[in-house]
């Protein structure tokens, strides 16, 4: 629910993420510590809010975030309106930004499955003092 806000539920989601996972652990006292609860949730959280950063910009038309500022800037420059008629003025553009992140999400699984034998290979190079 706190990634429906706009122009800043990225950074609380993550910290209401974190302290969430961290009330709930059986072992609190590792987090801070790379514990990997302490890592996933708040990643999680901020992936589950990346998406809604465009629903503001697609509505009313308003940024979300300064990313969504930019890119509405860029759809100014090309003549293209934001707010409710963008879905009725350029359908193809907006199923284009929708399909995208799919695509992309699709390409970042597959990246992370067949990446991680390499990823094993980098935690085993020992660190340097």
């Amino acid at each position: 629910m706190i990634g429906l806000i706009p122009a800043g539920g990225l950074t609380v989601s993550s910290f209401l993420a974190y302290m969430a996972e961290k009330r709930v652990s059986n072992h609190p006292e590792t987090f801070g510590t790379g514990e990997i609860a302490g890592v996933a949730a708040p990643e999680s959280a901020n992936n589950a809010v990346l998406d809604q950063r465009l629903r503001p910009a697609s509505r009313p038309g308003r940024a979300g975030s300064p990313t969504t500022a930019v890119m509405l800037a860029g759809f100014m420059m090309w003549g293209i309106r934001p707010g409710p008629l963008l879905f009725k003025n350029n359908p193809d553009l907006v199923w284009g930004l929708i399909a995208s992140m799919y695509v992309g999400n699709v390409l970042l699984l597959l990246m992370n499955i067949f990446l991680i034998p390499l990823f094993v290979a980098m935690l085993r190079i020992p660190m340097r003092s």
